[in-house]
């Protein structure tokens, strides 16, 4: 995840701030979870006064072959970010 603190900038269709700062990392625990899963993760940090807030989420691009979805494409879904 990482933090603006500066104003931003349009860059084609989107905003884009002139310079972000990684604050934090956090990763899945048991990627071999069978069924649904639904995890929570969470990312301690100082408290500092920031505009916007990027989370970036990573795939593993195709399913493992101990999935059962082997080969195929991998996704994320985002329902919820809570900033506390």
């Amino acid at each position: 995840m990482m933090v603006s603190d500066r104003s931003l900038r349009p860059c084609a269709w989107i905003l884009v701030a002139a310079a972000w700062l990684p604050f934090g990392a956090a990763r899945q625990t048991d990627p071999k979870k069978p069924g649904v899963v639904i995890e929570r993760f969470a990312c301690a940090f100082e408290p500092r006064p920031v505009r916007y807030i990027r989370v970036a989420a990573r795939s593993v691009r195709a399913c493992p072959l101990w999935h059962k979805g082997a080969g195929g494409k991998a996704w994320i879904f985002t329902d919820e970010i809570v900033i506390d």
